[in-house]
């Protein structure tokens, strides 16, 4: 596959999941330089760069090299993150997910209720720098919280219906 039949992939996981694409892009380049057979120096394998424990989980009992699923599971993964992370009280916040994803869902939470908000002062050099690299990508496009989309719906109805 070129890169853009992977980016199409990527793109597609992105959307189907509800994740700002663009963020979702710069992950998977980060994670892999798009190399659908990329395997680190302490075995995350694929595009999605998945420990064999987390991708055992998150695999569906698919090929972890397997381009579409590798996307697939990635996108479904950051989104299982933010909404633990938001279920163990904390805010879910895109340097938290990215976080997470690079060093662990435990140690963001430990270190968020450890350090409050300085807590990525306190994730390894490798983890501050990968947040800090791919967080401006997924910030620009976080969509407004629901309850917000469906207040301006309802005005926007109001306004139309009383004029």
């Amino acid at each position: 596959m070129t890169q853009a039949q992977l980016e199409q992939l990527a793109t597609e996981a992105a959307q189907v999941h509800g994740l700002p694409v663009a963020g979702y892009l710069a992950q998977i380049g980060q994670e892999s330089g798009w190399n659908p057979n990329a395997v680190s120096p302490v075995g995350a394998m694929g595009l999605a760069q998945f420990m064999p424990a987390t991708w055992a989980e998150f695999g569906n009992e698919k090929n972890p090299f397997d381009p579409a699923a590798s996307l697939d599971a990635g996108a479904r993964y950051m989104v299982w993150i933010r909404e633990w992370l938001q279920r163990q009280g904390l805010e879910g916040s895109w340097d938290q997910v990215l976080a997470s994803y690079n060093w662990g869902i435990g140690n963001v939470r430990t270190a968020v209720r450890t350090h409050g908000a300085a807590w990525l002062n306190y994730a390894p050099t490798e983890t501050q720098n990968y947040v800090q690299k791919l967080a401006p990508y997924y910030m620009p496009t976080q969509a407004p919280p629901p309850m917000l989309l469906a207040a301006i719906a309802v005005g926007a109805f109001l306004y139309v219906s009383l004029t």
